[in-house]
């Protein structure tokens, strides 16, 4: 519903009522007011989240990849933990990084906060 409601917003429909019951379905909100406001926050906060997370991960692999290839890497596990959708690109998933200490607490973080209430964060 998010990402629908982002790319009308991006498109500039304007999101009619029916839209709005599905978003406040959607997110369990009680009241139609600031919904689409709401959405926004939520698009900035994971983009943010998820930033930080790649920026952070990018640098702990410019160690050992080329700075394109840690770039991709680093935004796609901090996208991929964010979602908690456990995809890696690496053939042993991250088990070649079980005792790196930045590589676990920022993907840990980045499921914890994608988990999360948007209103909990």
């Amino acid at each position: 519903m998010t990402a629908a409601t982002v790319i009308s917003l991006f498109l500039g429909r304007r999101i009619g009522l029916r839209k709005r019951l599905l978003i406040k379905e959607s997110f369990n909100i009680l009241t139609h007011e600031g919904l689409v406001l709401f959405t926004k926050r939520v698009l900035w906060t994971t983009i943010i989240i998820e930033g930080i997370g790649a920026a952070l991960l990018t640098v702990r692999f410019l160690y050992d990849f080329s700075y394109p290839k840690a770039i991709y890497l680093g935004v796609f596990h901090s996208v991929t933990a964010f979602n908690n959708a456990g995809f890696s690109l690496f053939s042993d998933n991250l088990a070649g990084y079980k005792g790196d200490l930045t590589v676990n607490v920022v993907i840990m973080g980045l499921i914890i906060y994608g988990g999360r209430p948007l209103n909990a964060i």
